[in-house]
């Protein structure tokens, strides 16, 4: 791995920690403070609030500890990225980011469930507390829920970078060619051998990985992220929203190739927006914020037989375009 890609991701992991560790300390303050609101109404005999109370200060600290789980989480990620080598091998730091990514993927999940609890706790508050001064506790929790979602976007731009490098790996160790990005050959073993030795399935998820990347360069935005989480392989605003299948849309079951289509149209709809992520407002700090425009494509590679009847209909009915790479709509017009 370059000393430059460990920086980068390293420095992606360090914004999600940083954001998770206000968080933490955000929720004990807010519980700190929601106990002794409940114990000062119990005091004044208002003991129904003082329940209440008691039920919220239970509730952050179900929340504190979905944030906790995730700093660990983090934690453990930052721990593997740093332990890899400068020149590492493919292998090395296939075998070390494999799990991180799995890991970081989830970060964003579980900390939306976290915000929404903040924000239905600040209404319960409000609620419980009115005519006497919430102002303070509702503000705590509005802070710890501005942290994570800082936290969770920051996750999101991590977590993009370590499949980048991750990819670069896999094609380092496919490829017969000194190491890409700065990453050698997983060994001296012929390629051909190297890739009979990795299963199936993930074979299949690096061709897909590298039909992705190698895509990129005939686009200038790549990898966008939206508010939901989700991620646009390429995005020309107001003109395309780009996904990409490495797939023959004649040789997998129509029922697959359908939800292909179904997936594309479920993620990039409209409704959404772009996410303000570092790698976002780098890229494209005016689109930031911005709902997305622009008709849906499912990019694939040069079709080998003709896309299937009910697959082209189903395109047509969600308004997507099957596009190849040598830029092909299909069906082909004669």
């Amino acid at each position: 791995m370059a000393g430059a890609d460990v920086a980068e991701l390293a420095a992606a992991l360090g914004a999600v920690s940083k954001h998770l560790d206000h968080a933490v300390a955000g929720v004990k303050r807010a519980r700190q403070l929601a106990r002794e609101s409940e114990q000062r109404m119990g005091r004044a005999g208002l003991r129904r609030i003082a329940f209440r109370l008691r039920d919220v200060v239970g509730d952050l600290g179900k929340c504190g500890q979905i944030v906790l789980a995730q700093q660990t989480a983090v934690a453990d990620t930052t721990a593997r990225v740093n332990a890899v080598p400068d020149g590492a091998t493919a292998e090395r730091v296939i075998t070390a980011l494999e799990p991180a990514v799995a890991s970081l993927r989830e970060v964003p999940s579980h900390l939306g469930t976290a915000t929404t609890s903040l924000r239905r706790l600040q209404e319960t508050v409000a609620d419980i507390l009115r005519g006497s001064k919430p102002e303070r506790l509702i503000g705590l929790l509005s802070d710890v829920e501005t942290r994570l979602r800082q936290a969770s976007g920051a996750a999101t731009e991590a977590t993009a970078r370590a499949e980048t490098v991750l990819a670069s790996a896999r094609a380092a160790g496919r490829l017969d060619v000194p190491g890409i990005g700065g990453l050698r050959p997983t060994s001296s073993d012929p390629p051909a051998k190297q890739r009979r030795e990795r299963p199936a399935w993930l074979q299949r998820t690096d061709l897909g990985h590298q039909f992705n990347l190698d895509d990129h360069p005939n686009y200038e935005l790549n990898e966008i992220r939206l508010t939901t989480g989700k991620r646009m392989d390429s995005y020309v605003h107001g003109e395309e929203i780009v996904e990409r299948k490495y797939t023959q849309l004649a040789e997998v079951e129509e029922a697959t190739a359908i939800g292909y289509l179904r997936s594309t149209y479920s993620k990039y709809k409209e409704g959404n927006y772009i996410d303000s992520t570092p790698r976002n407002r780098e890229l494209s700090p005016e689109l930031v914020g911005k709902m997305t425009e622009g008709d849906l494509v499912l990019k694939v590679p040069v079709q080998k037989a003709p896309v299937p009847d009910r697959v082209i209909e189903a395109a047509i009915e969600l308004e997507i375009e099957i596009r190849d790479t040598e830029g092909r709509s299909y069906p082909v017009e004669d």
